[in-house]
C-alpha cells in the first residue's frame, strides 16, 4: 500500500509542475522534493522522467474526458445530418463551457499544441478515437476509398470552426459586444451553423441562403 501511495504522490506532485513548465523544463530532483521522496522511487516506479511524464498525460487526458460528455451512439438508419449536428453540439459544448482550466486542462492543452515526442503515438491514438464518429459520417458519405489526406481536411474543417470559438472566444465578445449580437454565439447556435455550412458544402443539404439578415439552410 506504501508504495502505491508513493506512486500516486509523485504523479499528483508531477502534473502541475509539467502544466506549469512542460516536460524539458521540469527536472526529476525539482519533483522529487516537492513530492518528498527519492530518486530510488522515480527510477522504480517510472524508470525515467520519460515514463513518468508519459502516465502523467495520459491520467491528465483521462480527467479531461471525464468533464466531457460521453461519446454518442446512434441507431440505425440515423441520418448523416443528425449525426453531425449531435456531433458538433457534443464538441461545441465542451469547448466553449465556461470553466477554469485545471492542469490537466494546460497540460493536454500543452501537448497538442507543442507534442513531447514521448507522448506523440498516445496523443495520436487518443485523438483517433475523440474523432471516431466524425471519421464514420465523412465515410458514410463518401466512402472509405476517400483519401486520406482529403479526409483528414474535412475533418479539420469541422474541427476548426468548432476550436475558433474556443480560441477565440475573449476576442469574440469583445467583437459582439451587443446582447443580441452576442446570444447568436451560443452553443446550439453555434453548431447549427456550422452543421449547416458544412451539410451544404458536402451535398447533404441545402445551399445556405440568407433572409432578413439571417442564414437559413
Amino acid at each position: 500500500m506504501a508504495t502505491d501511495e508513493t506512486k500516486s504522490r509523485i504523479l499528483d506532485t508531477a502534473g502541475p509542475v509539467f502544466a506549469e513548465k512542460g516536460f524539458r523544463d521540469t527536472t526529476i530532483r525539482e519533483l522529487c522534493e516537492k513530492a518528498g521522496v527519492g530518486l530510488a522511487s522515480v527510477n522504480y516506479h517510472f524508470r525515467d522522467k520519460q515514463q513518468l511524464y508519459v502516465q502523467v498525460v495520459e491520467q491528465a487526458y483521462d480527467q479531461v474526458r471525464q468533464h466531457r460528455p460521453k461519446p454518442m451512439k446512434w441507431p440505425p438508419g440515423t441520418p448523416v445530418a443528425e449525426k453531425l449536428r449531435t456531433w458538433v453540439r457534443h464538441v461545441v459544448e465542451a469547448v466553449t463551457a465556461e470553466e477554469e482550466d485545471d492542469w490537466q486542462d494546460v497540460l493536454v492543452t500543452r501537448e497538442l499544441r507543442d507534442p513531447t515526442p514521448a507522448c506523440e503515438d498516445t496523443l495520436r491514438r487518443r485523438i483517433h478515437e475523440d474523432l471516431e464518429p466524425l471519421f464514420d459520417i465523412i465515410d458514410e458519405v463518401f466512402g472509405p476509398e476517400l483519401p486520406s489526406p482529403e479526409r483528414w481536411r474535412l475533418i479539420f474543417s469541422v474541427l476548426g470552426q468548432c476550436l475558433f470559438y474556443d480560441t477565440h472566444s475573449q476576442a469574440i465578445r469583445f467583437i459582439m459586444a451587443n446582447d443580441a449580437e452576442g446570444r447568436a454565439c451560443e452553443p446550439g447556435h453555434i453548431a447549427e451553423h456550422i452543421s449547416a455550412m458544412f451539410l451544404a458544402a458536402i451535398g447533404e443539404a441545402p445551399p445556405l441562403t440568407v433572409t432578413r439578415g439571417r442564414a437559413q439552410s
